[in-house]
């Protein structure tokens, strides 16, 4: 049974919403942000190979931002652009000492921009 990455987004706002029952919740919040990218670049990563039949692996981080914002078709370029936004975000959260603001905003913007990103892949892939 393949797994469904929604679930890491789920996780991701399930740890937001009870952040402070965390040991340090600079940790969750960092992770929150970690999972909501996870969550969408495999599912991204899956409807390319589903759809366009274009295969790429775990770390194809930069060639799917790439092939999306390359393609033709508008909203898979905003797809790209989302997609690349959220990993600069998990990025600064993944490996920064410290980041440009509170990590509770960072994490919700991360969640907010990974569900605008699945909204955009149900718009493009129906």
């Amino acid at each position: 049974m393949s797994f469904d990455w929604r679930h890491y987004l789920t996780l991701a706002e399930q740890m937001q919403a009870h952040a402070g029952e965390y040991p340090n919740d600079e940790a969750c919040y960092r992770t929150v942000v970690s999972r909501a990218y996870y969550a969408v670049y495999c599912l991204v990563r899956n409807y390319i190979a589903n759809v366009d039949s274009r295969t790429f692996y775990s770390d194809d981080h930069q060639a799917i931002q790439s092939y999306l914002l390359r393609h033709p078709h508008r909203p898979r370029k905003r797809l790209g652009n989302q997609l690349r936004l959220l990993r600069q975000h998990r990025n600064k959260a993944d490996y920064d000492n410290e980041i440009d603001e509170l990590p509770i905003n960072k994490a919700r913007r991360a969640i907010v921009q990974a569900q605008r990103i699945m909204g955009t892949l149900d718009e493009i892939f129906r």
